[in-house]
């Protein structure tokens, strides 16, 4: 019989809770919490690591969005000075507001496995307030966040991860250790931000561009994948042949290379390219002018030119017609969907609009989110619909 309250697990919050006592202890002696450490557990859920962390004597912050939790945490440790409950999303929270002089955070979590690299993300751009993170993810993550080159899980994840951190594979844990069982197994991994970087780089904007285009084609060989950044001779000038397959490479040598990135360029996740198809927008069938009815519809295409996944939050249109009469259009994703839109991939969707008039423009923008946990907006200039030989 658990210990704590009965709360079902919601699957928009990724939840799967840590029950195994065996498991959380193991976690527990892997951190080896102390009474002048300063610990933050992101998503402490009904408090099964909480009451080891704490009962070493340390500081524990603990960030949880899922409102219905709040309640339970605060019933079983709220009573404590040591302890403090922040409400929200962790991939908003500004973790260096918790700092007090020249303390380090030591960050754990069980972590959803739909935000996980972009919480890391958002964690290692705070990396100088951390001195360690602890993490629970899946164990297909883990393995690419450890893996070296020439190991087949070696890859984008693990060598931007690396590059600020050194990363440990502790333990894994199966899906009997959770309430729901998850269907992939599970795995503890141990990050480290390092003191001074090992293989620093001119530009990690540029290392990004470079890793991705290097892997979006893994099983291809240097001289084809990074054709764009670099010709066969100046891969061979740094001392490498242009044969050699990207995971072949490690990431010394990845962070050496000498290529630039226009000064004017948009930051690497903010890189996307916006194509409108329309052959023929207006729709006769669906339209009656009698009635003042017009109805277009458009085909837009979303490329991701960045290095990280980009994800297509919320829609902000703006609709005019002809008399200049205006209708605004906010809502989540694009025709029902959130797309996740990987790196050197596009998403195309195709969608309509009734004006009074036949002719009218549309512009507006999309508020999407980098898996590094940048948010930006991506603008779409405005475009003309116009019924085929309509005047205006």
């Amino acid at each position: 019989m658990s210990q704590f309250p009965q709360h079902k697990a919601r699957k928009r919050f990724g939840q799967n809770f840590l029950h195994d006592a065996g498991v959380i202890d193991r976690i527990i002696r892997s951190i080896r919490p102390r009474e002048n450490d300063h610990l933050v557990e992101i998503g402490p859920g009904q408090g099964a690591i909480t009451s080891g962390l704490l009962a070493s004597g340390a500081q524990l912050d603990v960030v949880e969005l899922d409102k219905d939790l709040h309640p339970i945490l605060m019933g079983q440790f709220g009573f404590l000075d040591r302890f403090r409950l922040h409400k929200g999303d962790a991939l908003k929270f500004d973790f260096r507001q918790l700092v007090a002089g020249d303390e380090k955070l030591r960050v754990v979590g069980n972590l959803p496995y739909n935000i996980s690299t972009p919480l890391m993300f958002h964690l290692l751009e705070q990396s100088d307030c951390i001195e360690d993170m602890h993490f629970m993810l899946q164990k297909e993550v883990v393995l690419r966040l450890a893996a070296t080159a020439g190991m087949n899980h070696y890859g984008r994840l693990g060598i931007m991860v690396q590059y600020h951190c050194r990363v440990e594979h502790l333990f894994d844990v199966g899906p009997g250790a959770f309430n729901p069982a998850p269907k992939v197994d599970s795995a503890i991994v141990r990050l480290v931000p390092h003191a001074t970087l090992p293989h620093p780089a001119d530009d990690v904007d540029v290392l990004e561009i470079l890793v991705r285009d290097a892997f979006n084609q893994r099983r291809k060989t240097l001289r084809n994948t990074l054709k764009a950044l670099l010709s066969a001779e100046e891969i061979e000038a740094e001392g490498i042949d242009p044969g050699t397959r990207p995971e072949q490479v490690d990431l010394a040598v990845l962070s050496d290379w000498p290529i630039a990135w226009p000064a004017n360029a948009a930051p690497a996740h903010e890189r996307l390219r916006h194509r409108r198809e329309r052959a023929n927008p207006y729709l006769p069938e669906q339209s009656d002018p009698q009635k003042k009815r017009f109805a277009f519809a458009y085909t837009i295409t979303i490329a991701n030119q960045g290095c990280v996944d980009a994800q297509l939050l919320y829609r902000h249109w703006l609709i005019t017609d002809g008399n200049n009469k205006q209708q605004r259009v906010d809502g989540p994703g694009v025709v029902g969907e959130q797309p996740v839109i990987a790196p050197g991939a596009s998403h195309t969707y195709t969608s309509g609009c009734l004006l009074e008039t036949p002719v009218g423009t549309m512009e507006g923008s999309y508020d999407m989110r980098a898996s590094d946990g940048h948010s930006f907006s991506a603008d779409i200039a405005r475009f003309r619909l116009a019924q085929p030989h309509a005047l205006n």
